[in-house]
């Protein structure tokens, strides 16, 4: 029998990362994206966005990972993504205060 750790996943290496997969790798572009428009190679996020042959709205929604609490970051990397929070329900907006995403997202 395996054992199984969050939300029921067998613990087996990656696994239970691989659910969440889109959001890890939403977060992975979101910095990647940053340091792209910090360090001036792209000089708006409509000209990232055109580079990168996506909607400017979606570029945008994926850059406010970048104010993702390190703790929530974190969790999420580390394959222990908070049952509270997906993809979807982030569209509807960060909240910039971290500690409240915190009691949002992971206190919850």
């Amino acid at each position: 029998m395996l054992a199984l750790g969050n939300y029921g996943c067998p613990l087996l290496p990656g696994f239970c990362l691989s659910l969440f997969a889109p959001l890890v790798t939403a977060i992975a572009k979101a910095y990647a994206w940053q340091e792209e428009l910090e360090s001036g190679e792209y000089g708006s996020t409509e000209e990232l966005a055109k580079a990168k042959k996506v909607d400017r709205s979606y570029a945008g929604r994926i850059l406010k990972l970048t104010s993702l609490a390190p703790e929530i970051v974190e969790r999420i990397l580390a394959g222990e993504t908070p049952e509270s929070i997906s993809l979807r329900k982030l569209r509807s907006g960060i909240d910039l205060i971290w500690s409240k995403q915190i009691e949002k997202y992971v206190s919850s």
